[in-house]
């Protein structure tokens, strides 16, 4: 017999609520688009007005809604032996766990939360109002400008998918170079390309404040000693995942 115990995000977890079914469903969407600009068929043209940001951020959202019942609570329901418990688990003792009133006891206890996107402490995040990868999947409304801070696999992901569906995209990277764990060569190529598709990328950057005016949302950091900013509608934190 087992109690399955969840809290927080719904059945699934990161990957079909937040994670690969949604980042992966609106990737395919600025892929065609990207593509439908670059062609060179003749008589073969792509207007970007036709293309409604709304209705991918739903037809995304409709299905990581589908996927959910069908890959994990469907499932879940037919399982015999499981028990479905909703709600935020504390223990009581080693073998004791405690879900509201309810107590349930077990031999073996398995622990699986996983993580959430790290945010920065810096002067002025906290009352920024950022994103994180969750809250950048179910935009309503698409940015004029987005400022990504953190050039690993979520920033580069988001910052190349936004670009290619038409919001101009500042990318904000503390090392040398972006996808700093891979070979150098391949890091240079893909900053290449990612610059090539519009992405305007800082390196060697040191992020310094955050705050809000009549621009927009300003990031302050200094390059190579030297006082910059950026501005944007919506900032975006890729800088990692915390436990």
């Amino acid at each position: 017999k087992t109690v399955l115990i969840n809290d927080g995000l719904p059945l699934g977890g990161t990957c079909v609520n937040v994670g690969c079914v949604p980042s992966k469903a609106l990737l395919h969407t600025a892929q065609v688009i990207h593509q439908a600009e670059q062609t060179n068929i003749p008589g073969l043209s792509f207007t970007r007005k036709s293309f409604s940001f709304p209705k991918a951020i739903q037809d995304e959202l409709d299905l990581v809604q589908e996927m959910r019942e069908a890959k994990y609570r469907s499932v879940l329901q037919k399982l015999k032996f499981v028990t479905h418990v909703s709600g935020f688990a504390i223990f009581e003792d080693t073998h004791t766990v405690c879900v509201g009133k309810q107590k349930f006891r077990g031999k073996r206890i398995l622990i699986a939360t996983g993580s959430k996107a790290r945010n920065l402490s810096l002067s002025g995040f906290s009352k920024l109002g950022v994103l994180t990868h969750v809250e950048a999947l179910k935009l309503k409304k698409q940015p004029k400008h987005l400022v990504v801070i953190g050039a690993g696999p979520v920033g580069l992901e988001f910052s190349q998918m936004y670009q290619r569906l038409g919001t101009q995209v500042t990318l904000l990277q503390r090392g040398a170079r972006v996808m700093s764990s891979a070979e150098p060569e391949l890091s240079l190529r893909l900053m290449e390309i990612l610059q090539a598709e519009g992405v305007k990328i800082f390196t060697g950057v040191e992020i310094v404040e955050a705050k809000k005016n009549k621009e927009g949302k300003v990031i302050l950091f200094t390059q190579h000693g030297k006082k910059q900013k950026v501005k944007g509608d919506q900032v975006l934190v890729a800088v990692g995942k915390t436990p």
